[in-house]
């Protein structure tokens, strides 16, 4: 076991503030947690709801949220990009109209943006207005076989159950995540689906790779919504994928896996972070 692995252990945490541990130690309260005081930041413009995705600028402090508006009939929806200042205040906001968003990632200069509505991988300037360009880098298609593959359940009595899924082709782009050479990471939330997109902040169009299929990345649970924030270690050997539906944080070694449980009774978390302490020793 090494430093970057032992850092993961103790450090991971999901947006919704939830400490974890990994599913095989017992579960016992995080150690040296420290709570630091929660204060507003800012409000949505009138009329905006549901904020969805979150980035930051390291360099201005710049916040960028997208918004994840699916009210019915569609006409009432009013999904936005909006971005605040490092203080709080509204600098710019740009439509997506009826289209719902999900992730959101700077990189770059510009902002990238999973169209969840649109089933399209998205791009714009950081410093956008109410009228910059949008640009399509791909669109999301349905994956043959639409669904993952069954995933067997053994039960203490050494039966076993067999859990399918309905997954009728529709994508689910949900979390996305650039590694060091820029390469972007996406989960499909409904197809089970980690895809990568080559040297992202240059292509366009861009090409979609699907890099892994697994049963563990879709759900049976009542939130609709498998594999979704994605967050590398430090050194990017191994990539942590939380499933919300099944409330569970889970962990591929790079490139290809296997996929194994890491942390669970986390539903319906969101998206994912990592946090990395330096230790003076190995271990």
């Amino acid at each position: 076991m090494g430093v970057s692995e032992v850092s993961i252990m103790r450090c991971v945490v999901v947006v919704f503030a939830l400490f974890l541990l990994p599913a095989s130690l017992p579960k016992a309260a995080p150690p040296d947690v420290v709570y630091g005081q929660v204060t507003p930041f800012a409000d949505l413009p009138e009329g905006v709801r549901n904020p969805e995705g979150l980035a930051v600028n390291p360099v201005t402090g710049e916040v960028y949220v997208g918004t994840f508006d699916v009210r019915a009939p569609a006409t009432l929806r009013n999904n936005q990009l909006l971005r605040y200042s490092n203080d709080g205040k509204l600098i710019a906001q740009r439509s997506f109209g009826q289209t719902p968003l999900t992730g959101v990632e700077f990189k770059d200069g510009q902002i990238y943006i999973l169209n969840f509505g649109g089933s399209k991988l998205q791009r714009l300037c950081a410093d956008f207005t109410s009228t910059t360009p949008i640009e399509d880098l791909l669109t999301f298609a349905a994956l043959t076989p639409p669904a993952p593959t069954p995933r067997h359940v053994d039960n203490p009595d050494g039966s076993q159950d067999v859990i399918t899924y309905g997954s009728k082709g529709m994508p689910g782009p949900n979390g996305m995540v650039f590694d060091k050479q820029n390469n972007l990471y996406i989960s499909d939330s409904f197809q089970g689906a980690i895809y990568r997109v080559d040297k992202a902040t240059s292509c366009a169009p861009c090409t979609l790779q699907t890099v892994a299929r697994d049963s563990l990345f879709a759900t049976s649970g009542a939130l609709p919504f498998g594999a979704n924030g994605l967050a590398f270690n430090a050194d990017e050997t191994v990539l942590y994928i939380n499933n919300a539906g099944d409330g569970r944080v889970l962990r591929m070694p790079m490139p290809a896996g296997p996929v194994t449980l890491f942390a669970e009774s986390v539903f319906g978390a969101d998206g994912l972070l990592t946090h990395w302490e330096q230790l003076e020793a190995e271990c």
